[in-house]
């Protein structure tokens, strides 16, 4: 996760998961390593088709030089989830944005998987389950 964990963007602001670097240039640095990358790009190209009215304002500063008022004032009071169970409830707080970008049947699918293994991993102690973790790659 990016450093912060904001929800938000900024002109060459690294704390936050979107950077413009240029007019036409952006990051997106919310993925990591056990992500999906195809379903990452399909969303990406899907929020772009389908984009959602923009609340939040441009961050250029590190987001730790802003008070509290000027965050709130810029819209960046939303924390990324933290964990798989979070992300999930977030994908299912907006079920039908998702199911129009990437399908019904990708999403259904895509959230018992993940049950499914928040369920497995959940019964194994630590070490089993970072063993199991990096048993892929």
């Amino acid at each position: 996760m990016c450093t912060g964990g904001l929800v938000g963007w900024g002109d060459n602001n690294r704390a936050l998961p979107v950077r413009r670097v240029t007019k036409n240039y952006w990051e997106i640095c919310v993925n990591d390593a056990t992500s999906n990358s195809y379903a990452m790009v399909a969303a990406i190209i899907g929020a772009t088709l389908d984009a959602k009215p923009l609340t939040v304002g441009n961050a250029a500063e590190f987001t730790l030089m802003y008070s509290d008022e000027e965050r709130e004032k810029m819209g960046l009071t939303k924390l990324l989830p933290t964990s798989l169970e979070a992300a999930l409830k977030e994908l299912e707080d907006d079920r039908a944005w998702a199911d129009g970008v990437l399908g019904q049947g990708y999403i259904d699918w895509f959230l018992a998987l993940k049950r499914a293994e928040m369920s497995t991993v959940s019964k194994m102690g630590t070490k089993e389950r970072r063993l199991h973790m990096l048993s892929f790659f």
